[in-house]
Order: C-alpha cells, then structure tokens, then sequence
C-alpha cells in the first residue's frame, strides 16, 4: 500500500462546496461523540486531508472542488468505517454520521511444553492477503508480548478471519551464552507448527475472545548458509543479510547476518552461515553499494528442518520499456501510469511509469519476479485490449522479468468501453453505501486482473462503472471484502450463485440494482 501524507486538496477560491458530520460511539444509548477520531479526506490518485474530531464528535472539510472523495474514519478501540462521496459544485454535505462499533480482541496464554507462561513471546493476529492476481500469503495485522505469565492481549481486531501464531524472538546480535537456551518453532493455535494445520479464528462485533491457550513446540535449530554476489560480475562481497518472516512484524523479528569480505579459511568472498533459524517462510534481502550505485536482492524462502543452501544475487534492477497505442478516439494519456505489481504480495512495488506523449514508457529499476501489468487513471471508456512482451500475452499470465530487460511491451488501448450503473440495496430495500461492487469476466477471461472492475457504493447506494471491455460478467457486491480476494478462484466460486449476470456491449450503458452479502 503506498504511504497517504497530508496535503492540502486543490481548492477552488470560489468554491462553496464541502463535507462535514459527526462520529458517535454506537454502543452508547445517548449518541455518545467521539473526540480524537482521525478523519482522512481523499480524491482520486492524490494524498489525503486529515483532520480530528473535537470534543463535540465533529469533523469539517472546507472549499471543496466538487467531485468523488473517500472519507475514512479511524479512533483507537473502535473499528474503522468509510463512505464515498460525491460533491456538486457548491453542494455541501453536513448530514455524515458514523456510528463506530467496538473493536474485538484477543486474549489467552502461552505456556512450554511442561505448560508453564512463557514471558516476552510475540503473539500475532495473521490475516491472509492477496497479490494481483489472487495468490495469497500472511500478514500480520495486530501483535503483542506476552507478560511474566504468559498471557496476551491483542486488543481492537477488525471483524474478519485470523490465524494466532507465536514466536519467540532472535538473540540480540553477539549475544552468547555458556548453555544454549530450549529453541521453540513458530506454533499457530492450536498448536501446530504448520500454517495448513492451524484453527481459522473469526472475529465478529461485540465478542472478546477468550481461551485462545496454546503450547510452544520445541525444535531444533536450523542452520541457513549462502553467498552473495554481484549479478553482472560475480563477484562475492561482504553485506549485511536480513532474514524476516514473512509478513511478520520486520523491526522486532528480525535474523542478521553477514556474508565475508576478508577471507577466513573456511570461507569464501561473500559466504554467510546464520545460526539459530526455525522452520517457516521468510523473506531474505540484502544491499550493497558499488560506484555510487545500490545493488539489492530479495529472495522469498520456506526453511523445512534441515540447514538450508540460498544464492543471493545483488542488481540495480532492470528497465522495463514498452509502447502504449490507441485504437479509435486518441486521448490524453497524460496522468495515466503503467503499474506493475508482483504477484506475491510479499514483495515490493516498483514505481509507476508515466507514459509519454509519443506512447513511450520505462519502468526503472525493476527487481527480478513475477508481475501483473496493468493501467492506472485510464480516462472516459478506455481499457486495455491486449498487452504482449514480444510474442507472450502479459494479461493471462505474469510478465517474468529475470536480470536482464524483457522484450519490449507493447499495449492495445480500445475507447469502446461500455458502462454500467446501478444501486446497491440491502435486505430492506434500503440504499446501502460503501459497498464493495466487483464486476467479474465469465471464467474463460478470469485469468486476466485487467478484465475485472471495482468500486464502492456512494452514501446514496450507488455506483457507476466505465470502461468496460465487451463481454459476459457477474456482479458482486459484499460489505467487506480484501483487496483482491475476488481474485481467488477458491474465494469467487462460494458466491458463484449469487452474482448477477450482465452483458456489456462496446460503447453501451447499463443498469443494476444489486442486494449486497451480508460477508464473506
């Protein structure tokens, strides 16, 4: 997710638009404000404007422009909510309420296999995730220590689905020890060391969980030895390894190593061995600098119970160049990016490429791995036709990029896009906002992300969809869905049933009224 910073939104001197309400605590009979919210106004691709509530619960955005904003509300022990809305010139909004439920939490103890606390373990809520194209991993989205009896709290958990995994912490760097301490394996409730064989723990409003007691497992100790060189030359260097669990908390679980320079008997130029690892998937990175130029690896790894072998091999990254054409209306390409994101979420986002005026664009300093291509802040109906690295289609399968630059891209915009609009209702019949609505292909077209549409329902229950390609699609709609989920063919096929079957012809509207899921 890139980083929101506080700006002040373009204004317009004699705009009278604006956006104001409230925030109340929804478990207070008497409309209980809440003061200290954090209220975060976005539009479009820029940053984001935030201000605080008072101690009368009230927020106010001032000289607006008109159009679509997204507003955000956040406040510590409560779970977060958002709207869209939507602006006219010199329309204000002052009737926004957000009644914020309680967060859940979690709490439980952690005990040694003779079922004593275990003090200064790290317990983690871990949440799936998911990459561009559906692939999933862990993250962890709260955490906290264990006290001197061993007992955790996670407290203020959005509703969802989490896996509870505890970890002890790696020695401190030079530390030794005359008897080395009992080593224990990440365990996941209830007390496995493999994710698969983990309990799915669900959080829903108004329950603090209690009971979530597990005990560590003991391993033994893992040994990881490797080397690191420069790609281009070969040449093994001495650097500093960092070697984190994936999707876990990188500042406290954090394994250091480094790879030699000056030669002991043993080794050679560039050797590392890092002791005291423990079975699990961890992401390995590493930087060095020559002639003022950054080289850097990234590498993703699953330790079983034996020493493990890793090249690590340090680039600049590559370029990644291509050419943008239009078929039909030519339009101003100007604030559109070519965005390519990896598919294993785990691994970082190069920067966006902007797209010059003949059609040109360069992606700079891509690392190697596998990407999905796709085109941000396409204007009116225009959506991608086809994009091919030389001969291969990039939209059905990633674009793999290795040390060297792939061949030329070359995409095919089309201006025939079709739209639908529509509403999105609830049960009552009633305008249900913040929606998640996800325009799906038929299953022949679902191996392309550029084929899928998604937006969110406006506070009146409406939303509009454009730039459409031609073609056969299901509607859905829930009331909290990840990003990407509805990329998972495992996660689409429950509500297969559900969806609401249209057709988009090129350059053609439609109409919907859809009834969201209550979840997912």
């Amino acid at each position: 997710m890139m980083p929101l910073c506080l700006f002040v939104l373009l204004q317009s001197a004699v705009s009278g638009a604006g956006i104001s309400g409230s925030i109340i605590d929804a478990g207070s009979p008497f409309n209980q404000p809440l003061d200290f919210a954090r209220v975060e106004l976005s539009q479009d691709s820029r940053s984001s404007l935030v201000v605080r509530t008072g101690i009368d619960g009230k927020f106010l955005f001032p000289q607006l422009v008109p159009g679509r904003y997204r507003l955000s509300v956040k406040r510590e022990g409560f779970i977060r909510k958002s709207a869209t809305v939507v602006l006219a010139a010199n329309q204000r909004r002052n009737d926004l309420l957000f009644a914020l439920d309680a967060a859940p939490s979690i709490f439980g103890h952690v005990r040694d296999p003779h079922g004593v606390g275990m003090p200064n373990v790290l317990v983690e809520a871990v949440e799936v995730v998911y990459g561009p194209r559906g692939d999933r991993s862990l993250a962890t989205a709260q955490s906290a220590f264990t006290d001197d009896r061993g007992e955790y709290h996670l407290y203020w958990i959005d509703p969802g689905e989490y896996y509870i995994r505890a970890s002890t912490l790696p020695a401190p760097a030079g530390t030794t020890a005359s008897t080395p301490p009992l080593s224990f394996a990440p365990t996941y409730f209830p007390g496995s060391r493999d994710p698969r064989d983990a309990a799915l723990v669900r959080l829903e409003l108004g329950f603090n969980l209690s009971a979530f007691d597990f005990k560590m497992q003991p391993s033994t100790p893992i040994e990881l030895r490797g080397h690191v060189s420069i790609e281009a030359t070969g040449e093994g260097v001495g650097t500093t390894i960092t070697v984190v669990p994936a999707g876990a908390v990188a500042s406290i679980q954090k394994f250091t190593g480094m790879s030699v320079s000056n030669v002991p008997p043993s080794l050679a130029a560039g050797d590392f061995v890092m002791q005291g690892m423990q079975p699990g998937t961890y992401m390995v990175s590493a930087q060095y600098s020559v002639s003022q130029e950054t080289l850097t690896v990234r590498k993703k790894i699953t330790l079983g119970t034996s020493e493990r072998s890793l090249i690590l091999q340090l680039s600049a990254g590559t370029t990644v160049s291509g050419l943008v054409e239009q078929s039909g209306a030519v339009a101003n390409l100007g604030s559109a990016r070519v965005a390519l994101f990896p598919v294993d979420p785990d691994f970082p986002f190069p920067q966006y490429a902007a797209i010059g005026e003949n059609g040109q664009f360069a992606g700079q300093r891509v690392p190697p791995g596998d990407y999905s291509i796709q085109l941000l802040n396409l204007p009116d109906d225009i959506y991608v036709k086809s994009a091919r690295s030389g001969d291969v289609d990039i939209l059905s399968k990633p674009l793999r990029i290795d040390w060297s630059p792939p061949l030329p891209i070359t995409v095919d915009l089309a201006a025939d896009g079709g739209r639908i609009e529509g509403t999105v209702l609830d049960r009552s019949n009633h305008p249900f906002s913040d929606a998640v609505v996800v325009l799906a292909p038929d299953s022949s077209r679902r191996n392309s992300p550029e084929q899928f549409r998604v937006t969110r329902s406006e506070d009146d229950g409406r939303f509009s969809l454009r730039g459409i390609p031609p073609g056969v699609y299901k509607l859905f709609t829930w009331q909290n869905v990840k990003p990407n989920q509805y990329m998972d063919p495992a996660f689409l096929q429950r509500f297969e049933l559900t969806g609401l079957t249209v057709e988009v012809t090129a350059g053609n509207s439609g109409t919907a009224t859809i009834t969201f899921q209550p979840g997912n």
